[in-house]
């Protein structure tokens, strides 16, 4: 799996993340999407994942990491999205679900791959669903999600997060890491695949243009 490396002078990594999402959007013209030839071989990337997921044909290094955690953690629950419309692999590993009177609570270990970049990250995810808090409107009990790197203290999570880090890092050498608090706090102008384009005025994550858009909308985020 060759990740579209965009050729940048500079050794900042936010620019580094500005300038490739330049590459695959009309940042600063006005232009849609569909008439920037970046958005254009975006679309034939995402269309090529998709293809590879329903001939079950996924990339060697995906298949590898995948075997690799299992091996390190025998009977481990792995979810690989591959099917999503979105330019990259997710990777997630329920940890904790709880039920309580009051709330449901779980914690799920993420780490995500972009094929836009050679970048990846990971992160903790913590949900709770509060079933005594109910909106207004009279839809499903409000549920708080907190997105961190060390979502739990215990040594056991730290442990396999560094453990898995380690494997991803022998299948995808070419990879860097970027940290997940970077990707949800910094915005800009544009309008990620997947997203309404009359929403253009809006700003929206680094994590939504290189990732994945619309999945976090009421979220915290923790270093």
């Amino acid at each position: 799996m060759k990740p579209i490396i965009v050729k940048i002078d500079s050794s900042d990594l936010i620019t580094n993340l500005i300038r490739t999402v330049q590459h695959f959007y009309p940042l600063g013209f006005e232009l849609t999407n569909d008439q920037y030839d970046g958005f254009i071989e975006l679309r034939d990337i995402i269309e090529e994942k998709l293809v590879q997921a329903r001939e079950n044909k996924l990339p060697t290094e995906i298949g590898k990491l995948i075997a690799d955690i299992e091996k390190m953690y025998p009977g481990i629950i792995i979810h690989l999205d591959s099917y999503s419309g979105s330019p990259s692999y997710s990777i997630s590993i329920p940890i904790i679900s709880q039920d309580f009177d009051s709330l449901d609570r779980s914690l799920t270990f993420t780490l995500k791959i972009s094929l836009l970049s050679n970048y990846y990250t990971y992160f903790f995810e913590e949900r709770v669903k509060h079933k005594n808090i109910l909106p207004f409107n009279g839809s499903d009990p409000y549920v708080s999600t907190v997105i961190s790197q060390e979502a739990q203290k215990e040594d056991k999570e730290r442990k396999m997060a560094m453990q898995i880090e380690s494997i991803f890092r022998d299948c995808f050498p070419s990879y860097q890491f970027v940290n997940h608090h970077l990707l949800f706090t910094i915005k800009t102008n544009g309008v990620p695949f997947g997203q309404d384009y009359a929403d253009r005025k809006r700003n929206y994550l680094l994590y939504d243009f290189l990732f994945e858009s619309g999945m976090y909308i009421d979220y915290s985020v923790l270093k």
